[in-house]
């Protein structure tokens, strides 16, 4: 008997994952399309929809455009053909597929960050879904010192979302979400005193963590209305190497 490799073994179950992974999607796409959300995360990959965002650190000088704050479509999830994300820290299918994406930068100098971090956003009539993916090579090194809400958490490995209804920086509110999942809210006109209800859900891989938020929009003065349009930003704090600072859009 020949001898394989454990190269070829290696390409040769890719090349039959793959094959089940195309026949697998395949037929649910032809016979029961109403169940491709059954298919699992590392099986169904399906297309993110949004607009593609312009990368506003490209040729810029003293940083004019990545100063502007950047728009994008936040779409509605209309819950039927695919089921509401669960918060549990996996990716789901409708972010995926109708979710909002976008990449961070290093906050200071725009340069490409030093380990990726993607964030996707989608929204039903009820909730806001934040979804980041934080790529991490050295995860026997994340912070996780604070262990108690409100604390410290900036700190430590952690992400951070800003919402800004108003858009007047009044009353915007400030989450932020460690890598052991513990959390910090503000509003800045309240403090932290304002500790609004929502779900949050950490998980952590071999080269990865994620944060998954669900922020009802009661908690942000309701539901967006017709025409408007909301100032956001995300951002992630990496305490690995030093610290690193990254975010979609550059802090004023």
């Amino acid at each position: 008997m020949a001898e394989i490799t454990q190269q070829a073994l290696e390409t040769s179950q890719r090349e039959e994952f793959e094959l089940a992974r195309h026949l697998y999607v395949t037929a649910l796409e032809k016979l029961r399309p109403d169940l491709l959300y059954l298919a699992p995360r590392n099986l169904y990959r399906g297309p993110v929809e949004a607009e593609a965002l312009p990368d506003l650190f490209a040729d810029d000088i003293n940083f004019r455009e990545a100063q502007r704050i950047p728009k994008t479509r936040v779409r509605l999830f209309k819950e039927g053909r695919r089921p509401t994300p669960t918060v549990d820290g996996i990716l789901d299918n409708a972010f995926l597929e109708v979710g909002t994406h976008v990449q961070m930068r290093e906050n200071r100098e725009g340069r490409q960050a030093t380990t990726a971090t993607d964030v996707y956003v989608v929204r039903d009539e009820k909730d806001l879904y934040l979804f980041f993916n934080c790529n991490e090579p050295k995860m026997e090194k994340l912070r996780t010192e604070h262990a108690e809400r409100d604390s410290g958490v900036w700190s430590d490995d952690c992400i951070e979302v800003f919402i800004d209804r108003s858009g007047d920086e009044v009353r915007y509110a400030h989450f932020i979400v460690s890598a052991a999942d513990v959390r910090y809210d503000s509003r800045n006109d309240i403090g932290v005193e304002w500790n609004p209800e929502y779900e949050t859900a950490v998980l952590r891989e071999a080269e990865s963590w994620s944060a998954e938020l669900r922020i009802p929009f009661e908690e942000l003065g309701g539901a967006p209305e017709r025409g408007e349009t909301w100032r956001m930003n995300f951002c992630r704090v990496r305490k690995t190497a030093g610290t690193e600072v990254n975010a979609w859009s550059a802090p004023m």
